[in-house]
């Protein structure tokens, strides 16, 4: 709905649909006789083609857009004198005659002036959207999901359900309500999740610090917090919940320490709420949530021409707006914070531009007629409570990793995307019991290191890489870590029928993270993998050949005329090679460390997206130790392509590779190679 900006308080309005104007003076008898049950002031208005810059036109075309509309009509419902809504007729030569009708109100809670009336302008604390909310939630908590810990509750929390608004410390002895039997339920709390939003917004956010964390004990001032917390409050007291958590008031925001702790807290903190609000809509803390912004405003000319128009709002008809159509592409989505806070959470509700939707693990709805499901992954507590280690490993890179990378994520501060994820760590932590660096984790390195980055994104020149990822700013993240790129990953040994075989063929002898504060989970300010592996040097002997790939095609390289190995680069390829003799040569220091082996299963062709997909969660996976005859010659190798740092003995990663069992191809060509230790940094 972005057609729907005008710098004025009207909206743009080509001359056709100028008609929409009314005029006091022009109101017929009818519209103005309160015992009249209905009137239909007709206008004259025609389906034409759209024009680009009128709002209503877009209007009609987000209602017709799937019909085949051979005319359409227009006219106002009065009813006993109010002026109620916009009808759009559709006429089908042949059919029954449809019709949407588009609510109108006044802009203001309490309309003034006209002869005719207006309703106030609608909102999602409206009765019947709150009935639903209510209904959705208690639906869902008879679901009996698993929840993180169900006698946590966060540091601090904002009591709401008292006249003035205060920061409770849980902890203290003297609030006993948080301090019960294990029996006993304690109080349900809400958790926000929203956009703070560039500076100056973020600036103007109301915060928690120490120096008036004692004010905030005693009352936070309501005039002073920005729009979307009120209406966080409002949501939160109309729903009955006595308390309410935000970052920006419950996390002291100038202790770096509270800061990292409670970062590795976000899933607990999401997922033993009661509900998460998400303020879907709002751009920045300073937008609210509560009130429709679906609607184009019309001037209303009074009879006074000596007074400016009146603006009424023509809202789009609600129950049109899918989920997918209402908040697919609203900010919130691709906010870096945001990803962990959605997938933590047990249940949700979302604000839209028109309507409220929400989603738990087992569902997801929307108050629109129709329901097209634009569901967001939440965590799998089942599989982490009773799963399988491997599938767990499985869905920390395929579920959390690719699904991190898929959104694009924004962040103000670069160096925020490893604390962003740092409480989803912590809980897959919990029952990995392995050691977590930089985003992957150590005994699944010889899987997991084999990611690569979508094609279709526009990679970097090589130079730019090698500097890059030698001189970060900021250091987000070692050159072996998926967090170091910006781009889409996929961690394509959990694909493609791979991972059932799958065996390391490496020995990780060190893996050190540097961390910048006491989190495991935190920023970083460096690291480094000694790995002790098979080593093949490249050489300008290999030449890059194109080959056909089912629709993809494949990256190879050729020793001689046969086939060695695929490969995926983290630069543009081009760059890595030079012409010479209508061929191209490798013409760059890149050597293949062997990772892991495995041997591909057979699928039929067509098999892939997300039926392979969910097909990988249901098998059993091995734990990388291979028979005892030692490397099979139908075993597939893969490994990093890496290439010299510039302090000797040190690399950085640049690609991937993967050799398959064809001609050259295959583990048995590591078999002449020498092993070697080396860094990667």
């Amino acid at each position: 709905m972005a057609a729907l900006q005008s710098p004025s308080p009207f909206a743009r309005l080509c001359q056709k649909c100028k008609v929409l104007e009314l005029d006091e003076k022009s109101l017929p008898g009818p519209a103005l006789d309160a015992s009249v049950p209905q009137y239909e002031l007709a206008l004259n208005w025609g389906l034409v083609p759209k024009t680009g810059s009128c709002d209503f036109c877009y209007l009609v075309s987000f209602i017709i857009f799937s019909w085949q509309a051979h005319r359409v009509s227009l006219c106002y419902l009065i009813r006993q004198k109010r002026l109620k809504a916009l009808r759009v007729n559709i006429h089908h030569d042949g059919m029954e005659d449809i019709h949407y009708d588009c609510p109108i109100a006044s802009t203001t809670a309490h309309p003034q002036g006209p002869s005719i009336g207006l309703e106030s302008p609608p909102t999602h604390l409206d009765p019947k959207p709150l009935a639903w909310m209510e209904s959705k939630i208690d639906s869902c908590v008879a679901h009996n999901h698993t929840r993180a810990q169900r006698t946590f509750v966060p540091d601090r929390l904002i009591r709401v359900d008292q006249d003035k608004l205060s920061l409770i410390l849980t902890k203290d002895s003297f609030n006993s309500q948080f301090h019960q039997s294990p029996a006993t339920e304690l109080p349900y709390y809400a958790a926000l999740t929203y956009c703070w939003g560039p500076p100056p917004h973020s600036d103007r956010q109301l915060k928690t610090k120490q120096a008036n964390l004692s004010d905030h004990l005693k009352e936070i001032p309501e005039d002073k917090l920005p729009q979307a917390i009120k209406d966080a409050v409002l949501v939160t007291r109309a729903l009955s919940i006595p308390y309410l958590w935000i970052d920006a008031l419950c996390i002291l925001q100038d202790v770096d320490s509270d800061w990292a702790y409670q970062c590795t807290q976000i899933d607990n903190i999401y997922g033993n709420s009661h509900v998460t609000i998400s303020a879907a809509v709002s751009k920045n803390c300073e937008e609210g949530f509560i009130t429709r912004k679906d609607m184009i405003t019309v001037p209303f000319h009074l009879r006074d021409v000596t007074v400016p128009p009146m603006p009424i709002a023509i809202y789009f008809p609600s129950y049109h707006n899918t989920t997918a159509e209402d908040i697919g592409a609203v900010a919130w989505v691709n906010r870096g914070w945001t990803f962990q806070e959605r997938m933590a959470s047990t249940r949700m509700l979302m604000f839209g531009k028109s309507n409220v939707h929400f989603q738990c693990r087992n569902d997801g709805f929307s108050m629109s007629k129709y329901q097209l499901e634009y569901h967001f992954k939440m965590v799998n507590r089942d599989l982490l409570n009773e799963g399988d280690v491997a599938l767990i490993y499985e869905e920390w890179a395929t579920e959390i990793s690719e699904g991190f990378s898929s959104y694009r994520l924004e962040f103000t501060r670069g160096t925020d995307i490893l604390p962003s994820i740092a409480g989803l760590a912590t809980l897959f932590s919990h029952r990995l019991r392995d050691d977590y660096v930089a985003g992957l984790w150590k005994k699944d390195l010889y899987r997991c290191l084999k990611w690569d980055l979508d094609r279709s994104d526009s990679l970097m020149g090589y130079k730019d890489l090698l500097d890059g990822l030698q001189h970060p700013a900021p250091y987000i993240a070692p050159s072996w870590s998926w967090a170091s790129r910006s781009g889409l990953v996929m961690f394509s040994v959990y694909r493609n029928g791979y991972i059932t075989n799958t065996r390391s063929e490496c020995a990780v002898l060190e893996a050190v993270v540097q961390l910048q504060s006491t989190s495991t989970f935190g920023e970083l300010t460096g690291g480094y993998l000694d790995i002790s592996a098979k080593l093949y040097t490249g050489s300008r002997q290999l030449v890059y050949q194109e080959m056909d790939g089912e629709g993809i095609p494949r990256q190879t390289l050729h020793l001689g005329d046969q086939y060695l190995v695929d490969i995926e680069t983290d630069c543009i390829l081009g760059d890595l090679f030079e012409e010479r003799d209508g061929k191209s040569e490798l013409s760059v220091p890149i050597s293949f460390l062997l990772i892991g082996s495995t041997i591909e299963e057979e699928r039929n062709q067509g098999e892939r997206g997300q039926d392979e997909f969910e097909g990988l969660r249901k098998r059993s996976v091995t734990d990388g130790r291979g028979s005892e005859d030692g490397a099979e010659p139908d075993r597939m190798a893969y490994g990093l392509l890496i290439h010299p740092a510039e302090r000797p003995g040190e690399f950085v990663r640049v690609g991937t590779f993967k050799f398959q069992c064809s001609q050259l191809g295959g583990l048995g060509f590591f078999e002449g190679c020498e092993t070697k230790t080396v860094r990667l940094i």
